[in-house]
């Protein structure tokens, strides 16, 4: 299967989804959230008016998930657009910039609709690799955006204008939107209940990127106050620098999601540091703008891609409902923070931000050891760094006429492939899964518990160096071959 960064992943039928998902959460972001930048005066978006739009969309997302059915995307989502246009045409063309703040709650819930409408298509349809680039080209236009309507570049008018056609024309792709493509859920196992380590995970890089948006937002803007030169240029500058480095690692990196989080959270760290001493060297100043816009593009990044795999994984909307509320209080939590230390001294802000780093740091350290485990107990790394979920697309590898027959000798054939010696235990099991059982079917056979299979399983694809079972099932087919070839 190939690697998620390969565009052979692509396909035509979930390019309406795709190009829709990348402009309109370019959109959301660049025109809507508070965190992007700081507007100038007589903007359009002034920050007052990305608070509570982004905190009204945020919240209605997380309502409305609550009771939504997958197979509604499709009216929601027309249904909405339809909606949205009108409330942010007349927002931002009919309203004096003074009653435009009274408009926000009713656009941010129209926002909420969309975002729901648009993140089934991205959970169930769009397959690992049409999420990826999703997710990439949104957060290129998510610092593109912002820089052509920067102040000085473009007027008032300019930037509606601007964000008037970018909407319109990514929510005339619904038009597109088809409910059989959702079809393809008929065939795939059923939902699946996670653990509690999945949920605890997941829990985990919702409030890590949040965090790191949230604060980087703080640490930004009082950088901005005093430095010479416009940190904020910097921060869209670092955020396409931060697009780059997610694209190397999962092109060039093996086990890219947590070498990823790693880079993000250093991105931090060297932000937070370039921060405390910006007020006596001024060049620090651009630094942290940098280190800024690369953490905060990166761990948001990872964070949608990784909440799309893992819904993927177990076909569960309880993972899209707890990332949702998790949006909900962390970002609330951002607004308050950035409204309370936004405006405080420099000093008195650079020691506040300086306890919460270590404290986050301690804690990610702390984390990190529970999330290495469950990506490897879940198979998220492998499935994040796959063009689909293994799971849901490939056949079973046991059918009534492909069972593969072992060739005799097939234990000391093993045995000789592997960095370290396979006990008794792991080649029984090693045996049953080239024939294709799975781990239950492994566990009833042999008498063992399913928790014990799955740890012998582990053990066999570390000392064989592969990763799946289909490299093992592989491995047992050149066996075969190579048996017969010596008995003729």
């Amino acid at each position: 299967m190939e690697r998620v960064h390969s565009v052979k992943g692509l396909t035509k039928a979930a390019a309406p989804y795709l190009i829709l998902w990348s402009v309109y959460y370019a959109w959301t972001v660049a025109f809507n959230t508070w965190w992007t930048y700081a507007p100038a005066p007589g903007q359009a978006y002034t920050s007052d008016l990305r608070s509570v739009t982004h905190s009204m969309t945020l919240l209605a997302a997380a309502v409305f998930i609550c009771f939504y059915k997958r197979e509604w995307f499709v009216k929601t989502a027309r249904a909405g657009a339809a909606a949205l246009l009108c409330a942010v045409a007349l927002s931002l063309f009919v309203l004096p910039p003074g009653r435009r703040l009274y408009a926000a709650p009713v656009v941010g819930v129209l926002m909420g609709l969309v975002c729901v409408s648009i993140l089934i298509p991205y959970v169930y349809i769009m397959n690992n690799t049409e999420k990826y680039y999703g997710m990439l080209f949104g957060f290129v236009g998510v610092n593109l955006f912002p820089l052509l309507s920067q102040p000085g570049w473009i007027d008032s008018l300019g930037e509606r204008v601007m964000s008037m056609l970018i909407l319109t024309g990514a929510m005339s792709l619904v038009l597109f939107f088809k409910k059989t493509d959702l079809t393809q859920e008929n065939t795939a196992p059923p939902e699946r209940r996670a653990n509690k380590v999945s949920y605890l995970s997941l829990a985990i890089n919702c409030s890590f990127a949040i965090f790191v948006k949230g604060v980087g937002k703080i640490i930004l803007d009082g950088a901005a106050a005093t430095a010479q030169t416009d940190v904020y240029l910097w921060y869209f500058i670092g955020g396409l620098a931060g697009c780059a480095v997610c694209f190397f690692i999962f092109a060039c990196v093996r086990g890219s999601l947590y070498t990823t989080w790693n880079a993000t959270f250093s991105a931090f760290l060297l932000a937070a540091l370039c921060y405390a001493f910006y007020d006596r060297y001024p060049a620090a100043a651009v630094l942290t703008a940098l280190f800024v816009g690369i953490s905060g593009t990166m761990g948001m990044l990872t964070l949608y891609y990784n909440m799309g795999v893992i819904g993927r994984k177990y076909r569960s909307m309880n993972h899209l409902k707890l990332a949702l509320w998790f949006g909900v209080l962390g970002g609330g939590g951002s607004v308050a923070l950035g409204k309370l230390f936004g405006s405080a001294p420099a000093q008195s802000a650079a020691l506040i931000l300086a306890g919460v780093s270590v404290a986050a740091a301690v804690a990610y350290f702390i984390a990190f050891p529970l999330l290495l485990r469950t990506y490897f107990a879940e198979d998220w790394v492998r499935d994040s760094e796959l063009a689909e979920i293994n799971e849901l697309l490939s056949e079973p590898l046991k059918t009534a006429h492909t069972i593969p027959v072992l060739a005799p000798g097939w234990r000391e054939m093993l045995q000789s492939n592997a960095y370290d010696p396979l006990s008794e235990g792991e080649l029984d099991v090693a045996g049953l899964v080239m024939m294709g059982f799975q781990s239950d079917e492994i566990a009833k056979e042999l008498t063992y518990s399913v928790e014990t299979v799955k740890t012998y399983r582990k053990r066999i694809y570390s000392k064989l160096q592969i990763h799946t079972p289909r490299e093992l099932f592989a491995r047992a087919q050149r066996m075969l071959k190579d048996a017969e070839t010596e008995g003729r």
